[in-house]
């Protein structure tokens, strides 16, 4: 089982659902026909996918599975810095040694064998190069392949690639029917060092819901203020509404369940552009919304009421 030094790795998530097909490939280091003499030498085949603005799937098949082996993600910057393979590999056995010593464990508990695959989620930075590398090494700390890598790059902060309208072109809409809400904090959700406040208000039938991501400083307890609406994901911002790389909903949005079972919308507006104020007197929140969806269509709405509190209890949790 593999255990990860590097990207600030604080939980190992080995998972058994190999990548598509299509983002396979296989990468033989040239190292020739025979290794120590009497065994093939180990070649690599890298598998990437499910890459997000923060996270990506790491799977790796090795050409036997009595070697060991260890592998990681790099920005392409850093691995840019070294001078050759051979340098490279040298310093990532150097860091895991002593990482093993510091720790007091042996090297071969940190060392792959079989295939092996890690999910990178939340860890990475949005917009930027990387390289999946990965090499043989002995539970001596000896190098016994040549580096393979594998460069991907991964989103922009909630982006798909997908510009098309994803909402419903329903004309202008005033939303006047929300009879209570809710709000949570969900930290640094899209890691770019910013806190995300998630305000859900809903009607009395619960088809509609009328959701608002705000964009505040980590460092603040209360989401109270004037929002400007945008594509952004900076601080003092009300998100955009969307569809994400998976096609999940996000952001701004006004979304409505017709009256059947068979869970269609009946309204489907994305917010791009406008402004999101939330005040508050004594226990009742003052929200207003008046906004422009991807249409041109203008879409507000206002509640006056209640929040409860849905923030997870992470400490609780923990126990």
């Amino acid at each position: 089982m593999k255990t990860f030094f590097n990207l600030l790795l604080a939980m190992l998530v080995v998972l058994g659902v190999a990548c598509t097909p299509q983002n396979t490939e296989t990468m033989t280091p040239d190292n020739g026909d025979e290794n120590n003499g009497n065994t093939a030498a180990l070649t690599f085949e890298v598998d990437i996918c499910n890459v997000s603005w923060n996270g990506a799937m790491v799977e790796i098949f090795p050409s036997n599975n009595t070697d060991t082996y260890y592998f990681d993600v790099v920005e392409k910057t850093v691995y840019d810095q070294y001078d050759n393979d051979e340098a490279f590999i040298d310093d990532k056995i150097a860091e895991l040694k002593a990482k093993c010593e510091t720790d007091g464990v042996p090297l071969e508990e940190i060392l792959s064998q079989y295939s092996d695959g890690y999910y990178y989620e939340k860890l990475l930075t949005p917009v930027t190069e990387y390289y999946v590398y990965v090499f043989g090494v002995t539970d001596e700390g000896v190098a016994t392949t040549e580096l393979t890598t594998k460069a991907f790059t991964t989103l922009a902060v909630g982006g798909g690639g997908n510009d098309a309208p994803a909402g419903i072109d329903k004309g202008d809409i005033t939303v006047d029917c929300l009879t209570w809400g809710s709000f949570m904090n969900i930290d640094d959700y899209y890691g770019v060092g910013v806190g995300t406040w998630l305000v859900v208000l809903s009607d009395e039938s619960g088809r509609g819901t009328f959701t608002i991501e705000l964009q505040i400083d980590l460092s603040a307890n209360s989401f109270l203020g004037e929002y400007p609406i945008s594509k952004s994901f900076d601080a003092g911002v009300a998100i955009a509404g969307a569809l994400d790389y998976r096609e999940y909903v996000y952001g701004t949005t006004w979304l409505l369940y017709d009256d059947t079972e068979d869970f269609n919308f009946a309204e489907m507006a994305f917010c791009q552009s406008g402004t999101v104020t939330i005040d508050k007197e004594g226990k009742n929140y003052i929200i207003n919304v008046d906004a422009i969806d991807e249409f041109g269509n203008t879409v507000k709405t206002s509640y006056v009421g209640e929040l409860y509190d849905n923030t997870p209890d992470y400490t609780s949790l923990a126990r």
